[in-house]
This record gives C-alpha cells, structure tokens and sequence, in this order.
C-alpha cells in the first residue's frame, strides 16, 4: 500500500480495526513506517499492533517468516506490503 491507499483506508474506520484485528504483525518500509501511525490514528496502537521495520536490504520472504515466527501460538498472521498470506496460512 502506498499513502494514498493508506488515507483512502482511514476514511473506513471499522475496516481499519478488523484488518488490526486480523493481523497480529505487519511490516512496513522505512519510508511508511513513521507515516502510518499519523495517518491511521491510534487505531493499530489501541489494538496491541506495533509495525515491524522491512528496510530495502531485507528479504520480504525471510523477514515475514521471522515476524511470522514471532507472534502468538494461535497461528497469528502477518501482514506485508500487499497482505497477501502465506502458503502454509491458506
């Protein structure tokens, strides 16, 4: 997502809390990671879900399965750039 697509989101504000209700994790660039919290509120915050840091040098792959690895026993999910879910979460 982009910040378009991020303030085009924030107008849906239910939307915003069921995708922090789906996600226990979610990576952003360095470029979003600072952007994000403005843009969508307190919404993530009040939810219990931090934003990890994907920087450029990073494998996505490596980093999501790192994260993924991470978040609750529950068999939590992990949002990227473009949510999409793993092979083993499908």
């Amino acid at each position: 997502m982009d910040i378009e697509a991020l303030k085009k989101l924030n107008k849906y504000k239910k939307l915003v809390k069921k995708l922090a209700k789906k996600y226990d994790a979610s990576l952003a660039s360095e470029s979003l990671i600072e952007q994000i919290p403005r843009i969508l509120g307190p919404g993530l915050n009040k939810a219990g879900k931090f934003l990890s840091l994907l920087t450029h040098n990073e494998n996505m792959v490596v980093k999501v399965d790192e994260v993924h690895d991470q978040a609750p026993d529950e068999g939590g999910a992990v949002s990227g750039s473009g949510c999409w879910p793993r092979e083993d979460d499908i």
